[in-house]
């Protein structure tokens, strides 16, 4: 069938691979060899083994030949029925296809198909994978796959059952936008008839004895057993009718397939966003419809899914802009879908295009519900960012109460011009995927004051920040920095290098970026410290100081011992020496020593503070103003939100403090490669 879908300049090889692989018949023109062909495809056997690797690898030397033709694209298409199981693997094949932009479309036939192979070798070099269990169903594999790889699109694909001595009437509106098109009756083993008409209502006349099959030189028409195909060239603009005529019938009813494929500057394009899923997962389904590559908005686009019952659901998609229609249908049973997407633009412009996905029985998870927010306290009105930062199973559903009559249903919604009136409230997040949801509940979480003159001219976001001038050592060089706010107050650097102009930034993080993993012990509070004009190779050591509420770390049934400090260096979070140092005015004061500086986590680990030995002369302790600290409360874990900073000032160094540069933004480029068509055939059936 494959054979009478292409054009008659196009050029097919044909490979047979079973322990080793031969050319079953080279590249060669279609146009007057197309018995040939198919006598060469009918021709390949079952015996032996299956060497996918050495078969693609045939394939290619075909495609790569001194007969190919240079102006024609060249694609592959891979039948298998059983599993890789000798000579050459195709991953090491796979990288010369996809060196040269060629595209491979693999079909798994029957269930001992390497299925995971396949999907490989597809997904890496820019086709598709698809699965066949039964002989109908290759036919509408290869007629699809033809329409790809000739860029054609998807008009309308119509399914339904006849029985004998039954005619189904239909009508296939052909739009200006349609240059030409292919009319493609499918079927398993019945004797089934195609009858086409003009839009004016007169009957295509079929003639075996013309090289077209018809009377109208515009007109091409096959038939073979199990299809029936109409080519059109330059078609009258209208509505197109047609018979299908139910000659012979095995059986009670005979399945068909009705497909109008078409060269046209509208198109339809769909798909998933993966190819297999767990049951009752999400499965997002995209579709981009366009006309001469510009986005069509507004348009009607609905997802019609057959589930492995049979059983059909239907998804309305909405509309994302620029074309792009989107939504999610949540998978309820294991097995094989097939997915209808249909866009329609007013009354006369209707595009189909079909979709296949697997679902496996393996059962999502329930989640786990956690949220944060990059700030839980301030003058009114307070603009709060929440993200949510559930585990377990991924959420579906999301649904946020946030205490003061107003509630949202997005993942990580901004909540802006609300908590206009003082007040405390509490947040809620409730979350649901197919095994279950799951409540998370933070009382009294928001805390709204009144503005006053003071407050005013302050940050919202509760007095985060301050900015102090650090001193020099009295012996020893280096120097020391203070900090106010934050739970560190100190760091302290010997170097014996010129340190007097560093800066270090200091930042409470709320939360991590998706490339950093939280830490396993539970977490206090993260930092962010960040050096200027001083290096690694300035010092050997710098000193951490600081300090956790008694009253949290009695709260979480943790003792002041029970605390340490983590630095993430290279992808993983290392522990740091931590020594308890005092507990006093309801806070434990803690030092640690890093040889660095990145993003620090303070942590509630069994015993990992040691506790310092005892002096007869406590060092005096500076004093430092912080905001006020709710014993018993956790802190929040958000986004980085406030700098902090602070520069050394030795005796003789000037007061002024210099400002950091802002690092510069790169934008990588992204480019497109597209590709072309010259198509052969890989088969092994059994």
């Amino acid at each position: 069938m494959f054979i009478d879908l292409v054009n008659d300049a196009d050029q097919i090889a044909i490979v047979n691979f079973a322990n080793s692989a031969k050319v079953q018949k080279a590249l060669t023109t279609v146009g007057g060899n197309e018995d040939i062909l198919k006598r060469a495809v009918d021709k390949i056997g079952a015996s032996g083994g299956t060497n996918v690797g050495e078969g693609l690898l045939t394939g290619y030397n075909e495609l790569d030949s001194t007969a190919a033709n240079p102006a024609h694209k060249k694609v592959a298409i891979l039948l298998t029925d059983g599993e890789h199981n000798t000579g050459t693997h195709p991953s090491n094949v796979v990288p010369y296809y996809k060196a040269k932009g060629w595209p491979v479309y693999t079909i798994g036939f029957t269930t001992k198909a390497d299925v995971e192979i396949l999907k490989d070798i597809s997904e890496k070099t820019g086709g598709e994978y698809h699965t066949s269990l039964e002989s109908d169903t290759l036919q509408n594999i290869y007629r699809s796959i033809g329409d790809v790889v000739k860029g054609l699109g998807s008009v309308s694909v119509q399914k339904g059952k006849i029985s004998k001595g039954e005619t189904i009437y239909g009508s296939l509106p052909v739009d200006s936008s349609i240059m030409s098109f292919n009319l493609v009756l499918t079927w398993p083993g019945s004797d089934l008839d195609l009858v086409l008409y003009y839009p004016d209502g007169n009957k295509v006349i079929c003639n075996q004895s013309s090289p077209s099959g018809t009377d109208d030189p515009d007109i091409s028409y096959i038939v073979q057993d199990t299809y029936e195909i109409y080519k059109v060239q330059d078609p009258q603009q209208g509505t197109w009718k047609y018979d299908v005529i139910g000659v012979e019938v095995t059986g009670q009813e005979e399945d068909y397939t009705l497909a109008l494929s078409a060269a046209t500057t509208i198109k339809l394009g769909a798909h998933t966003d993966k190819l297999d899923y767990d049951m009752g997962e999400g499965v997002r389904i995209t579709a981009n419809f366009t006309e001469d590559g510009v986005g069509i908005p507004n348009a009607q686009v609905t997802a019609n899914v057959t589930l492995p019952d049979l059983s059909q659901d239907t998804q309305v998609l909405s509309d994302s802009g620029g074309g792009m229609y989107e939504g999610t249908f949540y998978a309820t049973q294991s097995g094989h879908y097939s997915v209808l997407i249909e866009a329609q633009r007013g009354a006369d412009v209707i595009r189909q295009r079909e979709i296949e996905f697997d679902v496996s029985k393996k059962v999502v998870p329930p989640p786990v519900a956690n949220f944060t927010a990059d700030k839980t306290r301030g003058v009114a009105p307070l603009s709060v960012q929440f993200t949510d930062i559930s585990t377990g199973g991924a959420p579906t559903v999301w649904e946020w109460d946030f205490g003061d009559g107003n509630t949202a249903t997005v993942q990580n919604p901004t909540y802006t011009h609300t908590y206009t009136v003082a007040g405390t409230y509490t947040v809620k997040l409730t979350i649901t995927n197919a095994g279950g949801s799951n409540t998370s509940t933070r009382a009294d979480y928001i805390t709204v004051t009144e503005p006053t003159p003071a407050a005013t001219s302050s940050d919202s976001s509760g007095d985060d920040s301050s900015v102090s001038t650090g001193s020099a050592l009295a012996a020893g060089g280096g120097a020391s920095f203070s900090f106010a706010g934050l739970p560190v107050s100190t760091i302290t650097i010997e170097s014996e290098a010129d340190i007097s102009r560093a800066l270090i930034i200091a930042e409470r993080v709320r939360s991590l970026t998706g490339s950093i993993t939280p830490p396993e012990p539970e977490t206090y509070q993260y930092l962010a410290i960040t050096p200027y004009r001083l290096e690694d190779a300035d010092f050997d050591e710098a000193t951490i100081s600081f300090h956790v509420p008694v009253g949290y770390l009695s709260a979480m049934g943790k003792e002041t011992t029970d605390v340490a400090l983590m630095r993430y260096v290279d992808g993983q979070w290392v522990r740091l020496k931590t020594t308890l140092i005092k507990e006093e005015g309801g806070r434990a004061y803690y030092e640690a020593a890093t040889p660095g500086f990145s993003v620090f986590a303070i942590v509630l680990e069994k015993d990992g503070a040691t506790v310092a030995a005892p002096v007869s002369t406590p060092a005096p302790v500076a004093a430092v103003e912080e905001e006020e600290e709710k014993d018993g409360e956790e802190p929040d874990v958000v986004e980085p939100e406030v700098s902090l900073t602070s520069t050394p000032t030795p005796a003789a160094a000037s007061a002024a403090t210099p400002t950091p540069k802002e690092a510069p933004i790169v934008y990588a480029p992204i480019g497109l490669v597209v590709v072309g068509l010259l198509a052969f055939a890989l088969r092994r059936r059994g």
